[in-house]
């Protein structure tokens, strides 16, 4: 079963309109191959049921399209397990001779560890670009390094403000843990972001990403984790690295959508009681 998905893009997660095969039914909900390229459950309700062959054939036809534009072209196919390939395009191939759709295209590569001709199925494909727009592995550790350099000195100055404050080396050292995690994992999950970024990414973070993709969320963590990210920006707002703008508009967004990130983690670790870990540091939402 195909459905389509009707609510607000998620980032790493679901995109409006987009359509996702449907594994199964568990209790109700959907398990979704979503953006990430994992399964996980979702809601029913923000979702509409799908024709599933009238759907393929038509996201299949408009693929073939785009790529009919790319022939003898330099191209960067991107496949929904992740990998890229460089390379030309330069034929369209079947199992069945002089068949009139397509199943998969042939792409020449020249570089490790795919070298010579490619065969990818349409069904594989993510997205596919001209010319090697996609970055590189290597270029984009090279890119992360340079802005991991920089968060050492951010996280510095951020640990110094902690300090300073009087707060205990175990809420500190909660709050570095945190803001590490959000800087040098999230933020560059998929390309190279620097931290200025993150004040408006802090919704895809906590309302989604954290939920499903990481094990020990719960909705007390979400908000210790939102405590210590709207710290970190405080300190960077006073040491005049990101604008009062950037900042209120984080403020504004952690404010509004808590109580819905709270409740959409109970509804998905199926918790009817109050949270299973509870963190019972005093001085932790501590200004």
């Amino acid at each position: 079963m195909r459905v389509r998905f009707n609510g607000e893009t998620r980032f790493l997660a679901l995109t409006h309109n987009k359509t996702y095969e449907v594994l199964a039914v568990e209790k109700g909900w959907y398990r979704i191959i979503d953006d990430s390229g994992e399964d996980y459950l979702y809601p029913p309700e923000d979702f509409t049921i799908i024709d599933n062959i009238l759907c393929l054939e038509k996201e299949m036809e408009e693929l073939r399209k785009k790529i009919n534009n790319y022939w003898s072209e330099s191209v960067s196919v991107l496949c929904k397990n992740g990998q890229i390939i460089n390379g030309t395009f330069v034929d369209w191939t079947s199992a069945l001779d002089n068949a009139p759709d397509p199943e998969s295209i042939t792409i020449e590569s020249k570089e490790e560890p795919l070298i010579g001709f490619v065969e990818i199925f349409l069904h594989d494909i993510e997205d596919i670009i001209k010319g090697r727009g996609i970055m590189e592995y290597e270029e984009y550790e090279k890119e992360c390094n340079k802005i991991r350099k920089d968060n050492e000195k951010y996280l510095a100055a951020f640990r110094y403000s902690l300090e300073e404050s009087g707060l205990s080396t175990k809420t500190i050292n909660s709050h570095l843990g945190n803001v590490d995690f959000y800087i040098n994992e999230f933020l560059m999950r998929y390309e190279p972001t620097p931290m200025i970024k993150g004040c408006h990414s802090i919704g895809a973070f906590l309302g989604d990403f954290f939920i499903r993709k990481c094990m020990w969320s719960t909705p007390n963590n979400i908000k210790t984790t939102a405590a210590s990210i709207k710290k970190f920006y405080k300190c960077m707002l006073d040491a005049g690295e990101i604008n009062k703008t950037k900042y209120d508009d984080l403020c504004e967004t952690i404010k509004r959508d808590m109580e819905e990130w709270q409740e959409d983690c109970r509804r998905f670790d199926n918790l009817d009681e109050d949270d299973l870990f509870v963190f019972d540091d005093e001085d932790f939402f501590k200004d």
